[in-house]
């Protein structure tokens, strides 16, 4: 089988298909339309998440972090890197904060269900206060997530995007607040209204 096609990547990773000759003479169209691959990149310059300590619920906070438009999404897969993060007072020392992204906002627990971490599956991560401040900056980097998407019916209307953290009872004491520095990549197509 003789191919005569053209792969086109560029800045916005533009993807271009010609046509497969199946057998000497005869070929199939592929088409030549071009898909488009967004690549949405969310600096995180010290963002900072306000925690509600929710008691038995746990300690939850949600940022909205992008806002797609109205069209379907189908998302490729995200990648979240987070180079800094400053626990607030209210987390313990070495407590445990979860981190995930998704198209609804925690609000009730820690616990994070299905549509709070739809694009980023959550990730748990450690940062040591420091005694004389009652913060301390982890280390760089801290980490790194990586998650393949999903499909995001906006035909309605805009979607939101929200980074959501959640600390567990045993791991919050009051309401805090978390600085994140660092940054996320949505990998995603748009398919249309």
């Amino acid at each position: 089988m003789a191919q005569n096609s053209r792969l086109l990547v560029v800045d916005g990773a533009r993807i271009r298909t010609s046509s497969v000759r199946m057998t000497p003479g005869t070929s199939m169209g592929l088409g030549t339309e071009a898909i488009a691959v967004m690549k949405a990149r969310i600096p995180l310059s010290a963002l900072s998440i306000s925690m509600v300590d929710g008691t038995t619920n746990g300690s939850i906070g949600n940022k909205a972090i992008l806002t797609f438009p109205a069209r379907g999404i189908i998302v490729l897969g995200s990648v979240m890197n987070f180079t800094g993060i400053v626990n607030g007072a209210g987390i313990v020392t070495n407590g445990v904060v979860k981190y995930a992204m998704g198209t609804v906002a925690a609000v009730t627990n820690d616990t994070m269900g299905t549509t709070q971490s739809d694009l980023m599956p959550i990730l748990s991560l450690t940062a040591v206060l420091q005694a004389a401040s009652g913060k301390k900056t982890a280390g760089i980097p801290v980490a790194n997530g990586f998650s393949t998407g999903g499909f995001i019916d906006a035909s309605a209307g805009t979607t939101q995007i929200f980074l959501n953290v959640g600390a567990a009872d045993a791991q919050s004491t009051a309401n805090t607040t978390i600085v994140i520095t660092g940054e996320i990549d949505i990998f995603y197509i748009e398919s249309g209204v």
